[in-house]
């Protein structure tokens, strides 16, 4: 796969930072055009820094113009907690509409403008891809424990969100590819104080896979989503961090790109999978 411009959004944080150094180490010879609220705060992390803030779709729009062509964007942003303001509910009784707007404008809304303002961006000469972050908490058949309505709500919108906009790429530019990539429980600032309550779901995120998912941790998480595109194997055993949940987040990009055109049309999941399974 020839990269010459790779973007990752929100590389500020634990899993998008990692993704970063993946991504270079992928294709030091690529451009790397990473974004932050305030990217001045993150300089020593090479790359092209541009100002993105995902509730401002002007800044979006801007940081799309000084992006030009793309070939790999990452979309590495979301939501879970804002220190005591904000905490994932426990019971419907915590629902507050202000909370739950806040986390739909982060984890839904924005991605929703970066797809709207990026995905027009992607080559239409070479094969390209656009890979958003999403979680697995956010399936409605996978709901079993119930619990943290906004975020779940958020992802799932997200979920809808970046299969429908698969749908209208496929029309518009067979040769790119839209994913959602789920790197599970990763130890990083978004989920450090619900750590002891991530355990609990280790043993159901250890034996998931769909199109849109597999697991991670910052560098674990990256190198799992860029190396293997979601797919389940015994590696996902091992990946609990970020760095090393980064290596494969990049790896998983790499080959969806290379290898598949992932068009997410209606009843197109059981396609999906069983083509991955071929492939393996």
């Amino acid at each position: 796969m020839h990269v010459r411009t790779i973007v990752v959004i929100g590389a500020s944080g634990g899993i998008g930072s990692a993704m970063a150094e993946e991504l270079r180490n992928h294709y030091p010879e690529a451009r790397l055009v990473l974004t932050a609220r305030s990217p001045d705060r993150y300089l020593p992390l090479r790359g092209e820094w541009l100002p993105l803030d995902l509730e401002n779709e002007q800044s979006i729009t801007a940081a799309a113009a000084e992006t030009g062509e793309a070939d790999i964007v990452c979309v590495a942003t979301g939501m879970l907690h804002e220190g005591d303001l904000i905490r994932p509910e426990k019971t419907w009784n915590a629902i507050d509409p202000h909370a739950m707007a806040r986390s739909f404008a982060v984890n839904a809304i924005g991605p929703a403008l970066i797809m709207k303002h990026f995905l027009p961006l992607l080559s239409r000469e070479r094969r390209s891809v656009m890979a958003l972050l999403s979680a697995r908490v956010g399936s409605i058949s996978d709901n079993r424990l119930g619990g943290w309505y906004s975020y779940r709500a958020s992802k799932a919108a997200l979920n809808q969100l970046i299969r429908t906009a698969s749908v209208e790429l496929a029309r518009k530019n067979s040769d790119a590819v839209c994913v959602g990539l789920h790197p599970g429980t990763v130890a990083t600032p978004l989920s450090a104080p619900l750590a002891a309550a991530s355990a609990l779901s280790r043993a159901n995120r250890l034996h998931d896979w769909s199109p849109f998912f597999s697991s991670f941790n910052p560098k674990t998480a990256a190198r799992f989503s860029t190396g293997r595109a979601g797919f389940p194997s015994d590696e996902c055993r091992r990946f609990q961090n970020p760095q090393e949940s980064t290596k494969t987040a990049a790896a998983v990009i790499a080959r969806a790109a290379n290898r598949f055109k992932i068009r997410m049309a209606p009843g197109s999941v059981k396609k999906l999978r069983a083509r991955a399974a071929s492939a393996a």
